[in-house]
């Protein structure tokens, strides 16, 4: 696969033929470490940014003419509807949940949560009072912030930047969405003045189980739910 990556498009049937087959399935990697690996990690970015902008484009959030390219800080630069934009993607995860799952991959049979360390070895115990959410709901909300601090210090190239998260871990894959939606959302309202302070991140969106979670400042969050493709 190419390294390269440009997008020109005018509509959502530009928007398709633009993308082509890029970042359409990713089944076909033999691991996760050869899918990260993948053209220095543009295969599994473009699998997720096409994804963001196709819901985009289906909620009538996506301005045109959109133009994009691959870059470094951040990932994608170019511009929409006449105006100047960045998209960065990464993870929303834990080192821990990252080593548990190449190891359980390594080992090429079913294990239960927890079988090689991490954050769950022994099983999830729920404790702390309940308004606080659930234990994974927790979990995934300080990888979220945690991703957040991390891609704010950065040098970008473009003045606004689009910050696209996709929840990857045991704590995706523990917590409910519907706990962990307003506890998500009320963390990130409380740091909107850091954010602000530190880079002009336009937006902030969550990937998680089939819904984005687009983050538009304080009071201002929209669900939405991710395009089915091709």
């Amino acid at each position: 696969m190419s390294a390269i990556f440009r997008l020109e498009a005018w509509d959502s049937s530009s928007l398709h033929k633009a993308f082509g087959e890029r970042g359409l399935d990713l089944s076909h990697f033999p691991s996760r470490t050869a899918r990260k690996r993948a053209s220095n990690g543009l295969e599994e970015e473009l699998y997720v940014l096409r994804r963001y902008l196709f819901t985009l484009a289906d909620a009538g959030l996506l301005s045109y003419p959109l133009r994009l390219s691959k870059s470094e800080t951040p990932d994608f630069v170019g511009s929409a509807g006449g105006s100047m934009m960045g998209i960065e993607i990464t993870e929303a995860t834990s080192p821990l949940d990252q080593r548990e799952m190449t190891c359980s991959e390594r080992s090429g049979r079913a294990t239960p949560l927890g079988a090689f360390g991490g954050r769950y070895r022994g099983g999830i115990r729920d404790g702390g009072r309940q308004e606080r959410g659930r234990r994974a709901d927790r979990d995934l909300t300080s990888d979220v912030l945690r991703a957040v601090r991390r891609k704010w210090e950065l040098p970008y190239l473009t003045g606004s930047v689009e910050l696209v998260l996709y929840a990857n871990g045991n704590a995706n894959l523990m917590s409910d969405f519907p706990t962990f939606l307003p506890l998500v959302v009320s963390r990130l309202d409380r740091l909107a003045g850091s954010v602000a302070r530190r880079v002009r991140l336009q937006r902030i969106a969550i990937m998680k189980e089939r819904k984005l979670i687009v983050w538009d400042g304080p009071h201002r969050t929209t669900v939405l739910k991710v395009r089915s493709l091709p």
